[in-house]
C-alpha cells in the first residue's frame, strides 16, 4: 500500500535520537513507512526526497538541502509548552529550516505530539492507553500528504511591466487599503524576522533555494483583467502594500512544466521578493471563475453555522496540505468551483485558515462588517 495518490517516497533519518521517546518514535514511523510501501535510504542521496532530521531543543541543526524539493521533518522532545504552543515550538521549526516540526511532550501518562507547520498549524496526535497502531497511523497521515505535495514556489520574473502600471493603479490602491483593514481587524500576524533565528549560512541557504528573506502570513489579491491579477508579495508587511514590484506583484500566468508563477515587474527592480506562496491557488481560482474579482486569505476561522445562515457557502478542505502546493490549490479551487456562487464562498482550510472570494475587495469587507461572515480568531486544529 502506498501513500495518497500512489506517491512513493524515498526517506532517510539524519542525526541521533536525543531521547528514548524520539528513538521509539522513529522506529514506529520507519515501520509505518515500510507498511505503506516507501523506500528507505540508510544514508541520504540525490534521490532521497524526505529527511527526518533528529534535533534537540538546545542545538539547531538544519539539514543542508541540495534541492528545494527535499522535504524536511525535524523531530525533538521537550517540555509541555507553557502558554501558547507556537511561542515555545515555532522557533525550533525556523531554526532547523523545517517543512514540518514534530514536537513530543509528555503530559502525565500521555504522549502529546504536535505537528507544527510553517503556516502556524499545530494539530496534535496523542498516545492514549498504549494504542500505538492508531497513534502511528495518525502520525503517518499527517506526514505523508505534506511530503508528497508538489510545491509551486519558483517565480519567473519578467521585467515587462508597463510604466503606467509600475506607478500603481486603482486596483493596487485597493490592495493597500484592504491590507490596512486586515491590520485594523488584527488579522495580520507580525512579520517574522527570520534573521533572529538563523545563522548567516542558513539565511543564504534559504534565499538560494526559496528566495525567502522573511515570513508573514495571510495574503490578498484583486483581479486586474481576464488573464492577470495583483497580489501581495511574500514576507512583506501586508498593512503597508504600497510599492509595485516590491510589496505588490502582477501575476500574469503559470508555467506548469517549470512549476513557476510568471510575475511581471518594473524594469528597475533588480532583486524582487517572491509573490505570495499562495499565488498558485489564487491563479486556479481566478482562471476557473470569471465572477471572482478578489480573494483574501487570513489565518483565522469562521463561525460555520452562523455564516451559512446568511446564505454563504462554507466548506472545508479535507487534508492539511502546505501553502504553495498544487494540492492545496486544487483542493481549495475544487470547493469554490462546486459552490452555487463561486464569488460568495468561504473555504476553511484544514489546520490553516480561511479563503474568502468576492466580486471585489469591498464586497468581501462589506460581508464581514455586516456580520454575514462571522470571523473567529482561533483556528480549529484537528
Amino acid at each position: 500500500m502506498k501513500s495518497q495518490k500512489g506517491t512513493k517516497l524515498s526517506y532517510s533519518f539524519v542525526g541521533e535520537p536525543a531521547t528514548e521517546t524520539v528513538r521509539w518514535f522513529i522506529e514506529g514511523v520507519h515501520k509505518k513507512m515500510q507498511e505503506h510501501g516507501h523506500e528507505y535510504h540508510e544514508s541520504p542521496n540525490d534521490e532521497t526526497g524526505l529527511i527526518f532530521n533528529l534535533v534537540t531543543a538546545e542545538t539547531a541543526r538544519p539539514y543542508r538541502r541540495k534541492s528545494q524539493s527535499v522535504f524536511i521533518v525535524s523531530i525533538l522532545e521537550g517540555k509541555i509548552p507553557q502558554g501558547h504552543i507556537l511561542e515555545t515550538v515555532y522557533p525550533h521549526l525556523l531554526k532547523n529550516i523545517s517543512n514540518l516540526l514534530i514536537y513530543h511532550a509528555k503530559n502525565g501518562g500521555e504522549l502529546h505530539s504536535y505537528f507544527v507547520t510553517p503556516e502556524q498549524g499545530y494539530p496534535r496526535v496523542i498516545l492514549r492507553d498504549g494504542n500505538m497502531e492508531e497513534y502511528f497511523e495518525n502520525a503517518y497521515e499527517r506526514i505523508a500528504p505534506l511530503a508528497c505535495s508538489r510545491f509551486v514556489i519558483n517565480n519567473e520574473f519578467l521585467p515587462d511591466l508597463p510604466d503606467e502600471l509600475a506607478e500603481g493603479t486603482e486596483k493596487t490602491r485597493q490592495l493597500y487599503y484592504a491590507g490596512r483593514k486586515l491590520d485594523e481587524m488584527d488579522l495580520l500576524p507580525t512579520v517574522i524576522k527570520i534573521e533572529q533565528f538563523l545563522s548567516e549560512d542558513a539565511l543564504r541557504q534559504l534565499w538560494r533555494l526559496y528566495r525567502v528573506g522573511g515570513l508573514s502570513y495571510g495574503n490578498l489579491s484583486v483581479r486586474n483583467d481576464e488573464q492577470t491579477f495583483w497580489m501581495s508579495a511574500s514576507g512583506v508587511d501586508k498593512s503597508n502594500l504600497q510599492k509595485v514590484g516590491e510589496h505588490i506583484h502582477l501575476v500574469k500566468g503559470y508555467d506548469k512544466k517549470k512549476y513557476a508563477i510568471l510575475v511581471s515587474i518594473p524594469k528597475h527592480i533588480k532583486r524582487p521578493n517572491r509573490v505570495s506562496v499562495d499565488a498558485i491557488e489564487h491563479w486556479m481560482i481566478y482562471t476557473e471563475n470569471p465572477g471572482v474579482g478578489a480573494i483574501i486569505h487570513a489565518h483565522c476561522w469562521v463561525d460555520d453555522a452562523a455564516t451559512k445562515l446568511t446564505g454563504h457557502t462554507v466548506a472545508a478542505t479535507k487534508t492539511s496540505y502546505p501553502c504553495g502546493t498544487v494540492e492545496l490549490g486544487e483542493d481549495t479551487a475544487s470547493v469554490i468551483r462546486n459552490a452555487p456562487d463561486p464569488s460568495r464562498v468561504v473555504v476553511c482550510q484544514k489546520n490553516h485558515g480561511i479563503v474568502i472570494t468576492g466580486k471585489d475587495l469591498k464586497d468581501i469587507f462589506d460581508r464581514i462588517d455586516n456580520g454575514s461572515i462571522r470571523i473567529v480568531k482561533q483556528i480549529e486544529m484537528t
